[in-house]
């Protein structure tokens, strides 16, 4: 029978912090999130898994080591972060899809006002002033909303 003891202390030693690390299936390596210390006892990590992983067990590794190292393993994580999200930034959409979007959106909005005038097609030069207006608020208000691949 297991018979609890009165916790003596709730802190790590003194120079110690603790590294929280993730597996993937398949993967060797773990793969460091962040780490717990006595002045932050507790976090929240984001984990954005890959569809593989769903395949597998994800583990999961705590480790008391000396703050130092802790504290290396935060800056290259940061590091590494920035990096990413200026990947991110540089990977944007391309001219050429903004500008078939663009031209998407527009031919959806004037070809609801085209009418039949001597067996010709036409549209009133007003419904294109009116859908400018529209897409330049459009833009003030959501300027991501022509990156997204199916947007009418």
């Amino acid at each position: 029978m297991f018979k609890a003891s009165q916790p003596t202390s709730n802190q790590l030693p003194d120079g110690a912090a603790a590294g929280v690390y993730l597996q993937l299936p398949g993967e060797p390596q773990f793969k460091f999130l962040g780490g717990l210390a006595n002045e932050k006892q507790s976090a929240i990590f984001k984990v954005n898994l890959p569809s593989a992983a769903n395949d597998g067990i994800v583990n999961l590794g705590i480790a008391i080591e000396p703050i130092a190292n802790i504290e290396q393993q935060m800056v290259l994580l940061k590091q590494e972060q920035q990096a990413n999200s200026v990947a991110l930034v540089k990977a944007g959409p391309s001219t050429k899809m903004l500008a078939q979007n663009i031209i998407k959106h527009a031919y959806n909005f004037i070809s609801s006002f085209s009418g039949n005038i001597n067996g010709q097609e036409v549209v009133p030069l007003k419904s294109f002033q009116d859908w400018w207006t529209k897409f330049e608020r459009r833009i003030e208000n959501d300027p991501s909303f022509l990156e997204k691949k199916d947007d009418s």
